[in-house]
């Protein structure tokens, strides 16, 4: 019965010394801080501003038979979009250019004329009246002349006006007609997008300074990526809450449409440092911590430390403050460990 009781007691005194001896945890996930070298830059959401979005149609009226682009296509600034019927402009110009050819030979004989009688004048050998004749002829002539200039003008501008012309660089966006159709004065024909798409986005007061003009710019949508850069930054930051940013497309798109929303990537400079994944902080009384492996791997600690931390990516955070190279720390499930705890390594 003593052996028993012995056995008992020394079974009891070897679980109370397991109680109170400290706990060692699963073997963690550790990595070693080192110093790494990426661009980096901060991730925002904007939305695309398109430039210059009219409505273009013709200042005359009649039938289109020439109008050979789609919806899409690009057209240069001072290319012919379409054009409306001008044989009837085209037959009056031609009527209009012979009758001021013949009144510049009249013109130019009336001329001659003058200038003998003015002569002749002069020395008495004829009347004022012949003078008088003789001069306003001259300017008769020269009053047609300017009289079929106007007319010739005037039938070029409504040619012109049969014309519809880019007025800039761009894609048509819309067709509101086809070629054959009839068309008023003002009513649409094309809707016309300026090939300079812009992104507006607004960047807080704390990322503000990490962001300058005519620096590249990442602009996504949809898996797709344009390159771009910025043009513009506000003076002073605004009611949304930071300073608005315009950026400007290298290789606008179509597809970019005004007010969609895009996923920009500020490029910033290349520079070393410590940059660890969001899953190894925690986060406790406002202020950021990670847990760093301290003593060697047959006697190893866990240790809260402090951190000051600039996010980078949606995972990943730069280490400006309390951490070094060669530094180990818990780099996932931290959930998992408690400050104090010793390691099996």
């Amino acid at each position: 019965m003593n052996l028993i009781k012995i056995v008992i007691i020394i079974f009891l005194l070897i679980l109370l010394c397991a109680c109170n001896s400290e706990k060692y945890t699963k073997k963690p996930y550790i990595i070693t801080i080192k110093k790494e070298i990426i661009n980096d830059g901060e991730t925002y959401y904007g939305k695309i501003k398109a430039e210059n979005f009219p409505t273009l149609s013709f200042q005359s009226e009649g039938q289109i038979v020439y109008f050979p682009y789609s919806k899409g296509d690009f057209v240069k600034k001072g290319k012919t979009i379409a054009k409306l019927d001008n044989e009837l402009y085209a037959i009056q110009k031609k009527q209009e250019e012979t009758t001021l050819n013949e009144a510049q030979i009249q013109y130019t004989k009336s001329k001659s004329y003058y200038a003998r009688m003015d002569k002749l004048h002069k020395a008495g050998g004829i009347s004022d009246n012949d003078w008088e004749d003789a001069y306003f002829q001259l300017k008769t002539n020269a009053q047609k002349i300017n009289i079929q200039k106007q007319k010739i003008n005037y039938i070029n501008r409504q040619i012109r006006y049969n014309s519809l012309i880019a007025p800039f660089d761009g894609y048509i966006e819309d067709k509101y007609a086809e070629l054959g159709s009839y068309v008023s004065i003002g009513s649409p024909v094309v809707s016309f997008l300026m090939a300079k798409t812009k992104v507006e986005v607004v960047v807080d007061s704390l990322s503000i300074n990490d962001v300058k003009n005519n620096t590249p710019v990442e602009v996504s949508r949809n898996n797709e990526t344009f390159q771009g850069k910025i043009t513009h930054i506000s003076k002073t930051s605004d009611n949304l809450g930071g300073y608005l940013v315009t950026i400007e497309l290298n290789s606008p798109n179509i597809k970019l449409l005004d007010g969609q929303s895009v996923t920009i990537k500020f490029e910033q400079d290349k520079k070393e440092a410590i940059y660890i994944s969001k899953y190894a902080i925690f986060e406790q009384d406002g202020q950021s911590y990670v847990y760093k492996i301290a003593g060697n791997n047959k006697n190893a600690r866990i240790e809260k430390q402090k951190v000051e931390i600039r996010n980078v990516s949606y995972d990943k955070v730069e280490i400006t403050q309390g951490l070094n190279e060669d530094d180990r720390i818990i780099a996932s499930d931290i959930q998992d460990y408690k400050e104090g705890e010793k390691l099996e390594l």
